[in-house]
């Protein structure tokens, strides 16, 4: 949604003989997401592994985008019945199939103690601590809910999200 039309790169090895690509129109970049989403879903194991996603991650993901596409070129408040109702197939398919469970306070599901709780399809893992070195993969921290998981923002560095008034 945020970058339109975008070359879609399906081998990266083609770009050596050929880098210069053109970009694809919104629908068909829609429609590549939700082919490669479709096998995701039918290939990911149904079960949770440390690190991993699900079946039930793309399915969510899958509704997700059919519900976006449905509105696509539309105007008035009209949709595409036929993607809506694929948008229905694949969210209520989690909704009704996966095991997961909405907690009981929306509130908490923006607290940092309840990441990757029994309602997440997909949840970025954060690791802090004295052992854990900037550079070693939390630089994706800045994006958290909470600063009860993030670092020091006292040590250089760790500034470059700040407010440009910030001394």
């Amino acid at each position: 949604m945020l970058w339109g039309a975008v070359p879609i790169i399906e081998d990266n090895s083609k770009l050596i003989q050929q880098p210069l690509i053109n970009r694809n129109i919104v629908s068909d970049v829609y429609k590549f997401i939700a082919k490669d989403l479709a096998f995701a879903a039918q290939n990911l194991p149904a079960t949770d592994a440390t690190g991993r996603v699900t079946t039930w991650s793309a399915q969510g993901m899958l509704g997700k985008v059919y519900l976006t596409m449905a509105g696509l070129g539309q105007s008035g408040g009209t949709r595409n019945q036929a993607l809506l109702d694929s948008a229905i197939k694949y969210a209520g398919n989690v909704c009704k199939n996966s095991g997961l469970n909405l907690l009981p306070s929306y509130y908490n599901l923006f607290r940092s103690q309840y990441n990757d709780n029994p309602e997440s399809l997909f949840a970025l893992q954060w690791a802090t601590g004295p052992a854990v070195a900037w550079q070693a993969g939390n630089l994706m921290l800045t994006y958290s809910p909470s600063n009860d998981i993030n670092p020091s923002k006292t040590e250089p560095g760790r500034r470059c999200n700040l407010p440009t008034t910030y001394t």
